[in-house]
Formats: C-alpha cells, sequence, structure tokens
C-alpha cells in the first residue's frame, strides 16, 4: 500500500542576495543572472515548454524504473540478460532489490493519475519527478550568485523531492510517496493514517483540519495489476484530492506569470539536472525506443541458445506473441551458423517474411563488418510457397546448397502458414542428414511436426501500453497466438503518453533527433482505397491519382514513400535506415519484422468493420513500435 502526501512550499522569488537589496520581493534574481544566461534559459522554456502558462507538463517526460541486465556475449553476439528482483540482496552483492520495484510501481501509479487528471482539468503547472537536492541549479556558472542546495547547512544538503508541483495559480507542492505495507498498525482499514497529530506537525498542518485530506491513497489510484486502466472512480478521486490539495490551498498572490517562469526556470530548465535528461515528447520517444530496440534477453532464450550441456536442437520452432524477441533470437543462431562451411541461409516463404529475412541479413553482416570477419556466407533465397511448384524449386535451391556435405543451416522467420512449408521441412529433413532449421511465426499452429516447439510470452520488444493494445487482438483472445505472461522483472521505461492531435515528430532531442524514417504508417490494403503512387501519362495528366491517406500527408509537406509487398530494394532501404529520410507507408503484411520508433496504424475503412482488420492491426501493426504507438480511426 503507498501513500501521497502533499505540503504546500512557500512560492515567494527566491532573494537576491544583493545585501541592499535584503528585504525586498524581487520577482527574479537577475542582477545574479547574466543577460546571456537569462536569455538561453527563456529560449529554453520557449522550446521545451511552449504552452507553459496553460497545460500541464511533467519532467523527467518519461520515468526510467530500476532494473538490472547482465552483458553477455552469446555466438559473438553482446547482448544483456534480464534478472529478476530478489527479497534481500547480499551485502556486496549485485541484484535487485524487490522493494525498489515496489517503489517504482508507486511511482508510476501516482504519476499516470495524476498526469491525467491534469490534463483533462487542463492545469498549468510542471511536475518535476526525483529532483534530487544536489541536483538543482547544477549547472549554472559559478559567476551566478543564486541560492543553491552547497549554500545550506551541510546536513541539510541531501535529500530529494519524488514530486515537486509547481503550479501557475497556487504555488509549490511537495509530494512525498511512501509504501507503508499491507495495513500497518498505524493506519485504518482504509490507509489513512490513525494518528494525525504527528502527521499534522510533519506537514505543518492546521490542528483544526483534517492532516489525513492530504493524503493520497492506494485504494484512490489505478489497480496495481493494470496501473493504465484508469477508471472513472479513479478519476473522481484523483479530482477530489486535486481540489482538497492543490485548490484548495488557494491562490498564491505570489505566483505571477514572471514568477512562475523563473521557479519553473530554475527547477526545470537547463542549470538544473534531471535523470534521465529529456524535457520532450521527442527525447522520451527516443529514449524509450533505445530501451526496447536494445539486444534484451530472458534466462529462457539464453537457454534456447545454450542449453546446459548439450548442443542447441537442430529443428526449432519459435512462437510467441509479438515483441517476445524471436526474430533477435534467429538472429543469434543465424550468426553463429554463418561461421560454418556452408554459411547460413535465410529463407523468405512469402512476401510477407522478406522484410525479416532482410533484417536477420542486414544485422548478421554488420555485426561481421564490426568484427573484421566478411568471409562468412549469408545468402538469402526468396520463394513464395503459395505459387504451384515452388516448394520443388526451393527444395532442389538447398540442396545444391548442402552439396556433397549433407549439412545445411536455414533461417525462415515468418514462415507460411500454409501445409507448403510443413512439406518443405519434411523433404528438407529425408534430403539433407546434417540439416540444421530454425523458423518463428506468431501463430503457433503453423509449427511443422519435425520442428521442436518453444514458446517466448514474455513482452520486451514493445513498452507496456502497446502491449495492453496488442493484447486485445481476437487472435490472443481465442488461443491462436500465445498469450503474454507477466514478467518477473520490470521494464526499463513504460512509454511516452499520448501524444496531442497533428503533433508533428520533431529534432528536439539533444542526442537521437528523430527523423522522418522513425515513423512508420501501416494500414491494410483495401480495394476502396489501395496503397499506390500518382502516375501521369507523357501530357502530364493524372491518370491514377495517389492513394487518399498519401495525398493528404504529401499535401501537409510529408515526405513519403508507399513500400510494397515484395520489394526487396525499398525493404533494404527500410531495414537499413538509408535512402531519403520519408515516413513509410505501408501494407502491414509488408512490413513484418520490423521496428520503428513510432508507428501509425491507421484503420483503411469502416466498411471493413467484422473483417479482423482491427484485431489483425494490434497483432502485426501495433505492436512494430519501440516507443510511441498513435491509432488513427
Amino acid at each position: 500500500m503507498e501513500q501521497t502526501c502533499l505540503k504546500r512550499l512557500n512560492s515567494r522569488p527566491l532573494p537576491d542576495t544583493d545585501p541592499a537589496k535584503k528585504g525586498k520581493r524581487q520577482v527574479a534574481s537577475t542582477s545574479a543572472v547574466p543577460a546571456y544566461l537569462r536569455t538561453e534559459l527563456d529560449e529554453a522554456l520557449d522550446s521545451w515548454y511552449p504552452n507553459l502558462l496553460s497545460r500541464a507538463y511533467f519532467v523527467p517526460t518519461e520515468y526510467k524504473n530500476k532494473t538490472l541486465l547482465i552483458p553477455q556475449t552469446i555466438s559473438g553476439v553482446e547482448v544483456n540478460i534480464t534478472q529478476a528482483p530478489l527479497s534481500d540482496v547480499p551485502r556486496g552483492a549485485t541484484g535487485l532489490q524487490e522493494s525498489a520495484v515496489r517503489d517504482d510501481q508507486s511511482q508510476q501509479r501516482v504519476l499516470y493519475c495524476l498526469k491525467m487528471v491534469a490534463n483533462q482539468q487542463q492545469e498549468p503547472m510542471m511536475v518535476v519527478i526525483k529532483l534530487h537536492y544536489h541536483d538543482y541549479l547544477a549547472g549554472i556558472p559559478k559567476t551566478c550568485k543564486l541560492p543553491k542546495p552547497t549554500d545550506l547547512k551541510k546536513e541539510n544538503q541531501r535529500g530529494d523531492f519524488d514530486l515537486l508541483i509547481i503550479h501557475r495559480v497556487y504555488g509549490l507542492f511537495v509530494a512525498e510517496i511512501k509504501i507503508v505495507g499491507d495495513i500497518p498498525e498505524n493506519m485504518t482499514s482504509t490507509g489513512k493514517p490513525k494518528d494525525k497529530t504527528k502527521l499534522g506537525d510533519c506537514i505543518n498542518k492546521s490542528a483544526h483540519s483534517d492532516p489525513a485530506d492530504l493524503c493520497l491513497c492506494a485504494d484512490d489510484l489505478s489497480d496495481l495489476s493494470d496501473p493504465l486502466h484508469i477508471t472513472p472512480a479513479v478519476i473522481k478521486n484523483l479530482s477530489q484530492w486535486f481540489d482538497r490539495t492543490i485548490h484548495g490551498a488557494g491562490a498564491d498572490p505570489a505566483m505571477s506569470d514572471e514568477v512562475y517562469r523563473d521557479v519553473v526556470g530554475r527547477f526545470a530548465g537547463p542549470c538544473t539536472k534531471l535523470t534521465p535528461d529529456l524535457r520532450t515528447r521527442g527525447q522520451a520517444v527516443s529514449f524509450t525506443a533505445d530501451n526496447f530496440g536494445g539486444k534484451v534477453f530472458t534466462s529462457q532464450q539464453e537457454e534456447v541458445l545454450n542449453p546446459p550441456s548439450t548442443e542447441p536442437d537442430p529443428l526449432v520452432f519459435i512462437t510467441g506473441p509479438p515483441g517476445t524477441g524471436k526474430t533477435l533470437v534467429l538472429t543469434v543462431q543465424a550468426n553463429r551458423w554463418s561461421q560454418t562451411e556452408n554459411g547460413v541461409h535465410l529463407l523468405s516463404t512469402w512476401s510477407g517474411s522478406l522484410a525479416a529475412s532482410l533484417l536477420i541479413k542486414h544485422e548478421i553482416e554488420k555485426m561481421n563488418r564490426n568484427t573484421g570477419s566478411v568471409n562468412r556466407v549469408v545468402k538469402l533465397h526468396q520463394f513464395d510457397l503459395k505459387e504451384d511448384g515452388m516448394v520443388e524449386k526451393a527444395v532442389g535451391c538447398l540442396l545444391e546448397a548442402a552439396g556433397n556435405s549433407k549439412q545445411l543451416c536455414v533461417i525462415a522467420d515468418e514462415a507460411f502458414g500454409g501445409s507448403q512449408f510443413g512439406e518443405l521441412c519434411e523433404q528438407l529433413h529425408d534430403c539433407i542428414p546434417g540439416l540444421n532449421l530454425w523458423s518463428a511465426s506468431v501463430y503457433h499452429g503453423y509449427r511443422p511436426s519435425r520442428l521442436k516447439k518453444v514458446i517466448f510470452t514474455q513482452p520486451l520488444r514493445t513498452p507496456p501500453t502497446v502491449t495492453k493494445e496488442v493484447l486485445q487482438s481476437a487472435y490472443i483472445k481465442d488461443g491462436i497466438v500465445e498469450i503474454y505472461k507477466p514478467a518477473p522483472q520490470p521494464t526499463q521505461v513504460s512509454a511516452p503518453s499520448p501524444p496531442p492531435p497533428f503533433w508533428v515528430p520533431s529534432s528536439d532531442s539533444q542526442t537521437k533527433p528523430l527523423r522522418y524514417r522513425d515513423v512508420l504508417i501501416v494500414t491494410i490494403q483495401t480495394s476502396y482505397d489501395p496503397l499506390r503512387e500518382e502516375i501521369k501519362d507523357d501530357d502530364g495528366n493524372v491518370v491514377q491519382p495517389a492513394s487518399g491517406m498519401v495525398t493528404g500527408l504529401r499535401r501537409r509537406h510529408f515526405p513519403v514513400r508507399i513500400v510494397e509487398a515484395g520489394d526487396a530494394e525499398a525493404l533494404e532501404d527500410v531495414v537499413k535506415m538509408t535512402g531519403p529520410d520519408e515516413v513509410i507507408v505501408a501494407d502491414a503484411d509488408t512490413i513484418r519484422g520490423l521496428e520503428r520508433k513510432i508507428v501509425v496504424w491507421v484503420q483503411a475503412d469502416r466498411r471493413n468493420e467484422g473483417s479482423g482488420e482491427e484485431d489483425f492491426g494490434r497483432l502485426d501493426a501495433m505492436s512494430r513500435t519501440t516507443a510511441q504507438l498513435i491509432i488513427v480511426s
């Protein structure tokens, strides 16, 4: 059970250090701040928080959970292995305490709910999360004589705010979030403190009022099992608490627009260090994508690749819901096999598997270049097994690759679901004694009988907010695709908040700016508005208009590239992130296995309701994002 307790601070401007001005209430210590720095602060506020006086901002813009990842090298590939939290970590040992995880969960629940209420009520405020005293104005030049924590007595220099709320109208508030156990002796059954006198003394609350009113308890928040599900009852509880604590404090007469900007500039401006240092939506998207786009394994996946005391199984079929690391495991195994005499052969069994095959090929070649291993063999074969006679052609091609050695290593990601793939596997097994074949698909029913089934169910590549959307697919609910299972360890981050309407990604990240190619717009081909480019005749007359969606994007000056199924050249550009910086628009089947920081799922046409389009989109389109999901319906 967690409690959040709020205390109001004196929001008068910090005094100037000039003794001659002592006692005067200055709007800002302008004499202590050089003109160039004042300009830099103003420019930063205008850039990072353009609607500072009218909406709520939370910084850092993404909360980073405490996690433990152990680096390891598997088959020449550097990966990080997730570690589950422990109830007790011996002194000097490496481990993640369960108490640290609970603290993060409590902080996240409060933030989820507070963001919802602040946005609904359009509260003009800045919320600074987990600010350590020593980080306040840590980057200010020494020539600036602003008061800093180092000016305090030594015993007062250490500490932090769980939440520092700077409200445009009502002033400054500090929220402390505490885990107090199930129902300790000093609590009532609803989590309210019994000893209100001590609580009142702690927060300087008047003895004539109830200090418990300042407390926000676990029962007032979203459920721990589903913290993202914020019910109307939770919003009502939060709104009432907000009215009691923030609005109930009354307007702060000292908080003018100028003072508000000055205080925000000090606590959330460029001279104060934030951890992580994220101030904008673009930075949050890139940060989240970096965390979910890395090479992260579970202990189960490590064991599949390196089973104890034995060699890995030669014939394996990996299944599980999207984003559980199937392609990454195939990539590591393919890299291992690329070192063998005949190398590794990547098999694309239909147009929907080409992107994943190209991705694996690109990753292996990139790792080989980094290690100087340029002589390894990586070959890609394309066969659309849906077409007549393709099974025989594929078998003949792979038999020729095996040669007299009768040894062959094959990777087939996003395997075709028809009986043809099973037939192909049977023939290869009968003809090649030394066959090694690993395949993968989200659909567990696609497994050929010769291949051992391995199931991954822990979400690794998608944020929790996206995983929740994917879980709504009927393919998962009906058991056609395995269901996600809760991870024993937390994800490093959750996901950026949903963007406002018509949000355009901008290059506002300090380290990895967002680009147009970081955005993937996914839809499903329909006869009403198929994805297609404009075609003109020799006289310049339009004989085939471009898709309505593409035309609309270009009218808003977005550079757009349509990638069609089977277009290997275009897909290779997408995989390698090369070519012009353009938004990619593609059919859901075309981009299976690929990932992007931002995915926009567009329902093609309401006339397709009941066709399963939404379920298919949740499974194969929404799951392609490593950070931000935008749904257009």
